[in-house]
């Protein structure tokens, strides 16, 4: 196979060049097997016209050396989340994803990028939150600016079974940055002899909001390994799609963590004008250790005492349909603010129990207190709260009846939310 032309003007190496211009030419060629010549590499002989000329050994390529695949590099697009599919090319290889490499607009280290996987395709379930398995964070510890391609440190190996389907990847990074894209066809495909990268994706809101744009491809490289030539062979596990425990890498901390047995706290903003009666919102945590929420604290209007407050949980995000569907949920019984401290400050929840948030999945919670109190709420589209163990997202503020149609998505409570590790109990 040729492949890979390039026309070059004046000198070699150093002038212009043009891609895809190729020479009229043929080449002729024999099979190294079929040769009676030495394989070493000798001048082309002159005393015979008849001899076949010498040639070296054919070069062979080590099934079990790192391979990368490369998307091209001359985006002007920048989003918040890319998702595609990445398909192996021969049956019974199945692939492991070492290494992930993105142009990003930012110089800054330690960024957070959020990594979900799923068996099958991304299209239909772009919006689909459920659809997917969140992984622990990967981590970008230096980015190179949007020119360059940047390290994504992956939590884990990604594993692509060789199954006859496809494996779906999504990555988001925080709403400070972008991943630089190019827009295509939406059939757009990069394939080399042993993957294939296709159905590009990018997201421009929250993680599974309708923002979206079908066949912009990120500027990215893709390190992988054949799973035949790796010591970590896969295992069977309740999800398929992840790779076994020992395959961790560890992501080294920032030293800016707290001992993770001390209670953490994650604050929203507390700049908000907005009145409403209820509050839903993902939690999610960071990395792979299940969390407890310990207590909550909202800014409510009101100084009254033993307020009720009634609770539901979910499995999965509250968006997408969860808003308006009383089934989707669990009640909890239900907790009550003690003292109302009004606007300005900060009101305990007491919570009858604490509310379990279990490692690689989110969990949706809702809050909602009487007719005559609310909650104070701030409006900012696609706004995230995180630290180094929890994500607060898809928040929505409910104004009437439980799950009435009356939700504003992007409404977030100003609120604290208290948490420890399940381990630490």
């Amino acid at each position: 196979m040729l492949s890979n032309f390039v026309a070059v003007l004046g000198t070699p190496f150093i002038s212009d060049y043009y891609q895809g211009l190729y020479l009229n030419a043929a080449i002729k060629y024999e099979l190294g097997t079929c040769s009676t010549s030495s394989p070493s590499i000798s001048p082309a002989p002159v005393s015979t016209p008849t001899a076949r000329p010498t040639m070296a050994p054919t070069a062979t390529v080590d099934l079990c050396e790192e391979q990368r695949l490369i998307t091209r590099m001359n985006g002007n697009v920048f989003t918040k989340g890319s998702m595609f599919d990445v398909t192996p090319v021969l049956q019974n290889r199945d692939i492991f994803i070492t290494e992930i490499t993105l142009r990003i607009d930012t110089n800054e280290t330690d960024i957070p990028v959020r990594m979900w996987i799923k068996n099958g395709t991304v299209l239909g379930s772009e919006r689909n939150a459920t659809a997917w398995t969140s992984l622990d964070r990967g981590i970008i510890r230096r980015g190179r600016g949007p020119e360059k391609r940047s390290v994504i440190q992956l939590a884990r190996y990604l594993f692509v079974p060789a199954s006859g389907t496809s494996t779906g990847i999504f990555m988001r990074v925080p709403d400070e940055y972008n991943i630089v894209f190019t827009l295509d066809d939406p059939s757009k495909e990069f394939s080399d002899k042993f993957i294939k990268l296709s159905n590009f994706v990018s997201k421009s809101g929250l993680p599974f909001s309708n923002q979206q744009n079908n066949g912009q491809y990120p500027n990215a490289a893709i390190k992988y390994e054949l799973a035949s030539c790796s010591t970590l062979s896969p295992t069977t596990q309740s999800k398929p799609t992840l790779p076994p425990t020992r395959m961790i890498i560890p992501v080294t901390p920032s030293p800016t963590f707290e001992t993770p047995c001390t209670e953490q706290t994650l604050t929203t903003r507390m700049n908000g004008d907005v009145l409403n009666k209820g509050t839903m919102f993902d939690v999610t945590p960071v990395r792979n250790k299940d969390v407890l929420v310990t207590g909550v604290s909202l800014q409510i209007d009101s100084n009254e005492t033993d307020i009720p407050v009634r609770i539901w949980i979910k499995n999965g995000t509250v968006v997408g349909g969860p808003e308006q569907d009383p089934t989707a949920w669990t009640p909890l019984e239900r907790g009550s603010i003690r003292r109302g401290r009004g606007l300005g400050k900060k009101s305990v929840v007491r919570l009858p129990k604490f509310i379990p948030a279990p490692a690689l999945q989110t969990t949706g919670v809702f809050f909602l207190l009487p007719e005559h109190v609310n909650i104070v709420f701030t409006y900012q589209e696609s706004k995230e709260f995180e630290d180094d163990f929890i994500n607060l997202s898809n928040f929505v503020g409910k104004a009437g009846v439980a799950f009435s149609t009356d939700a504003t998505l992007g409404l977030y409570p100003n609120a604290a939310i208290k948490y420890e590790l399940e381990l630490c109990q």
